[in-house]
């Protein structure tokens, strides 16, 4: 539990950061998001078409964080108290082949009683022909509408915003020592000022033991680790982090398009495309059309920077070429997805990775690291309360 004045610093301002520093507000915390504006940032090349493809996604826990999140999306918008482009409807994936169809099948099909217990009705999967399947609830948020209704909702529960680029736990300390957390017009804010100093002590000493630091960052997540000296305190959870999973992904939009002309139905929030060798994505509503394309892996960050954007796009103008679509007006942007083996978000307790500094080092702030992946970041936004109580935040 936390204590009246409880403080919270949150690094990374995608839409896992947003979201975690509003819940934290939410709850009574006193937050700052600090944020470095990092190049190809995951969040703001997402389509965030929130697909869960029905019972694929019922079989892992990380798997029914989604689950949990699509279920409460829209309560959660609600609570943002902003208006964003959002559809729920059916989907469609089309495959190439009877025999992918058949393939896919056998992936996705589980005996009723295991949907059940995952709240995964059978009706939710429904093979139309040899080469489609229809899926009864899936949505469509528009990205760029909910990072700006979070960030709007963070600056009203009083969260302050910091650029700062954070490489060392010294600059967390500074975060700390810099700023003092108090109340202003029955809003939280924070405000710069040396004079507040002792404000800030006597909040610490009120709050001792209550301190704690979220890290939100997205493919730098490793990195950042690294020069933090920290790590997962489970062994689990450091196997995974041994394992991250890097991508480049692109999303296109078109804002005179419309669903109905990429073969979309009124009830339908989005469509998957199979071919030879891409598979995009389309979603969107009325007011215009996303198209999840194509997707580099990548071995190391530095293809990233310096190659990884002029494949993705040749990639893409493939792609385009491949689809149809050459000529037509597509906005690109690109983003880096990180993933952590099988999996698509890490959340869990940290701990000092250098045995000397952890025998020396204060016990008053709680280090967490929770690290998503591109497009399911936004499901797992919506599940935030969810993700800090298995932490033991609150």
């Amino acid at each position: 539990m936390k204590s009246e004045n409880s403080l919270a610093i949150v690094v990374g301002k995608g839409v896992i950061g947003l979201a975690t520093a509003h819940r934290l507000a939410a709850e009574g915390y006193n937050v700052a998001l600090v944020h470095d504006n990092q190049r190809a940032p995951t969040s703001q090349a997402a389509a965030a078409n929130l697909a869960l493809k029905s019972q694929q996604y019922g079989r892992d826990d990380h798997f029914q964080l989604k689950i949990l999140g699509s279920a409460c999306f829209e309560d959660w918008l609600k609570e943002l108290q902003m208006p964003v482009r959002f559809k729920r409807g059916l989907g469609r994936e089309v495959f190439k082949s009877s025999q992918k169809a058949d393939e896919h099948q056998v992936r996705m099909m589980q005996p009723e009683n295991e949907l059940n217990k995952r709240l995964l009705p059978q009706q939710d999967l429904i093979r139309i022909n040899e080469t489609t399947f229809c899926y009864g609830n899936e949505a469509w948020v528009h990205a760029q509408d909910l990072l700006t209704a979070l960030e709007v909702a963070c600056k009203r529960l009083g969260v302050s915003f910091v650029d700062k680029k954070v490489t060392s736990k010294e600059h967390i300390n500074a975060i700390f020592a810099d700023f003092d957390f108090g109340y202003s017009n029955n809003a939280k804010v924070m405000h710069s000022s040396r004079e507040k100093k002792s404000s800030l002590k006597s909040l610490s000493n009120q709050s001792k033991g209550q301190s704690k630091v979220f890290l939100c960052g997205g493919y730098n997540t490793p990195e950042m680790l690294l020069n933090l000296k920290l790590q997962p305190k489970n062994s689990e959870d450091r196997s995974k982090l041994l394992k991250p999973r890097l991508s480049l992904g692109s999303t296109f939009e078109n804002p005179d398009a419309t669903l109905g002309s990429f073969g979309l139905l009124p009830e339908e929030a989005l469509i998957e495309i199979h071919n030879d060798h891409f598979a995009p994505v389309y979603s969107g509503d009325d007011k215009g059309v996303f198209l999840s394309s194509t997707t580099l892996r990548l071995n190391n960050q530095n293809i990233i920077l310096d190659n990884g954007m002029n494949v993705l796009k040749d990639l893409n103008q493939k792609f385009l070429a491949s689809a149809g679509l050459v000529g037509s007006h597509w906005n690109l942007k690109t983003g880096v997805r990180l993933g952590f083996g099988h999996e698509e978000i890490l959340h869990c307790v940290l701990e000092s990775s250098d045995e000397e500094a952890a025998k020396i080092e204060s016990k008053d702030s709680i280090w967490y690291l929770i690290s998503g992946a591109h497009k399911s970041g936004f499901l797992y936004a919506a599940a935030m309360r969810q993700i800090l109580k298995a932490l033991d935040v609150f």
